[in-house]
């Protein structure tokens, strides 16, 4: 048998896949193994059920990546594989903010005018940007540091809703005594974009050398969140569209709905429009009424 009668050959570095037609195709091999190892970060992240926090959940080596370390990583020039882990951290459900604070001053000691407020460097979860931040108010206003978790502040977007479970803590760096922690459960949305405790702990335990919760003029606080995004979130309609609908008639406003509901039936409104109402009288014809409340709306 000559070369010319032997059957063509596949190359080794190439998979065949076959197309909608039935037909064979070759596909790069880096391509078909990238395409299997994808998967979804939701399948993979369950969420928690929104009645309570688990109390195991602990994290022993912190996850937390920022919105620096996320640039870096898209825009280092690295393999696919690099770019798509990077997208699952911005996407993923859950994850640990963790920031230390330095050059933490007692309030007791020094003088300020207002509240002092000192706030973390931003990680995404859930494609959201959350913040730790810590409030340090004059001893004669409240004596307690505060703690808060933050989410997408800077965004004038309205149609923020997301639900919330997260542990906040302050990390002893001494380790003789235990981590303060307190938990929260919170829908943030546009206007409750903050959520926390304002007399989070006490200056006095704050501050206690022994608690460890200050060394060398720095603060660890750490924040595990879990965000499961919510179902039948109130929305207020006229402030996101502007549009307020039907004015009240009062004892018939039941009304309003209905009438509405008859609009939005396109069948119905064009058959409404097209009934003749030239000799109606404007006072009893329903059909001219619905056609000016058509017209108006």
């Amino acid at each position: 048998m000559t070369s010319e009668n032997l059957p063509p050959q596949k190359k080794p570095d190439m998979v065949q896949v076959t197309n909608e037609l039935g037909v064979l195709e070759p596909m790069d091999t880096e391509v078909a193994n990238f395409n299997s190892n994808m998967r979804i970060t939701d399948a993979v992240c369950p969420a928690l059920p929104p009645n309570q926090l688990p109390q195991d959940m602990e994290v022993s080596k912190p996850f937390a990546v920022s919105e620096t370390t996320l640039s870096d990583s898209l825009g280092s020039g690295k393999t696919g594989s690099s770019e798509a882990f990077a997208e699952e951290c911005v996407s993923r459900s859950s994850g640990v903010l963790e920031h230390f604070f330095k050059n933490i001053e007692d309030p007791r000691k020094v003088e300020f005018r207002n509240e002092n407020r000192l706030l973390s460097d931003a990680s995404m979860i859930r494609c959201l940007p959350w913040k730790i931040l810590l409030v340090f108010p004059r001893p004669e206003s409240r004596n307690a540091m505060g703690m808060f978790l933050q989410c997408n502040v800077e965004s004038a977007s309205t149609r923020l809703a997301c639900y919330t479970q997260a542990c906040l803590e302050l990390v002893s760096q001494n380790k003789r005594v235990n981590n303060k922690k307190l938990r929260i459960r919170h829908t943030f949305t546009h206007m409750k974009n903050g959520w926390g405790y304002p007399t989070f702990i006490d200056y006095n335990d704050l501050f206690n050398p022994e608690n460890g919760y200050v060394l060398n003029d720095t603060i660890c606080a750490r924040i595990t969140l879990e965000v499961v995004i919510p179902l039948g979130v109130e929305l207020n309609s006229n402030s996101v569209t502007g549009f307020v609908g039907l004015k009240n008639q009062g004892a018939t406003c039941y009304l309003n709905s209905v009438l509405q509901t008859l609009f939005y039936t396109n069948c119905l409104r064009l058959a409404i429009f097209q009934m003749p109402t030239e000799g109606d009288d404007c006072m009893t014809s329903v059909p001219l009424a619905l056609q000016r409340t058509f017209y108006e709306l």
